[in-house]
Order: C-alpha cells, then structure tokens, then sequence
C-alpha cells in the first residue's frame, strides 16, 4: 500500500493476458474497463470491503478512457487508483495505467452504490465512507 494515499494514490500491478490483446498485439481498447474492475478489486479488498458486502452492490454511471500510448505487454502493469470525490452514494475514481515512465491510459470512472432489494441508489455505510474520504486526493495525476 502507498505511504500517503491521500496525496500520490495507490499504485497496484494488474494482471493483462493474451486474451487482453487484439491481433496488433496491444491491449484491446473495451479490455481498460475490465483492468480498471481488476484494480478496484484489489483496492475494495484492501479497505476490508469483500465480495459480499453490502458497500460492493456498484453500479458504474459514468467511465472516461483517454488511450496515449498503445500497451503491448503480457503481465503486470501499474494501475494508480484515487479518489477524486465522495457523496452521500457515489465515488469518483481517477486511475493511470502506465509501465515505466510511459502512460498508456488514464480516466475516470463514477460508481454509485445501488440496493440490492429497491435497485435504487443507497448511501455508503460510515467506515466505507471514511475509508473513501481518506483516500481523496485533489491534485492531478496526469
């Protein structure tokens, strides 16, 4: 885990494979949504949120992508995940995929909590909302 997450974010390796990759041999463009679930996987699981908690009932609203540099490796690549921002039952994130000094991706994705019974937005408990509010960060990671 990052020393600081509230002021430089939490760098994690996620997995891409060959079936990641298009014919050119780079990660294929609709596989950076799949990479990005992998890595708040592992960020959820780190703040104590495991399959089956209620805080883990998301539906994502909005994803951005912005591609710079094409990503043609099999193995670990370093995802930085932050929080950009916290309501009463959404998170924005910011992320970066890069390897290196190169930056392949970077984006955003908005994810809103939904209950489970109504299907209907439903606040963050209060640890899930600390734990979130702790790992804001404002400044830009581009």
């Amino acid at each position: 885990m990052a020393a600081d997450i509230s002021q430089t974010g939490e760098t994690l390796p996620v997995d891409v494979f060959f079936d990641d990759l298009n014919v050119l041999g780079q990660v294929y463009y609709a596989r950076y949504p799949v990479l990005v679930d992998r890595g708040l996987t592992v960020f959820c699981e780190r703040m104590g949120l495991r399959l089956g908690h209620e805080d883990l009932n998301v539906a994502v609203r909005e994803l951005t992508l912005t591609y710079d540099q094409p990503l043609r490796k099999v193995g670990s690549v370093d995802l930085t995940l932050w929080v950009e921002a916290v309501a009463r039952t959404s998170v924005s994130f910011g992320f970066r995929f890069r390897t290196g000094d190169v930056v392949h991706a970077y984006g955003q994705s908005v994810i809103v909590k939904v209950d489970r019974g109504t299907e209907h937005p439903a606040p963050w408990t209060e640890k899930t909302r600390e734990q979130l509010t702790n790992r804001m960060f404002t400044g830009s990671h581009v």
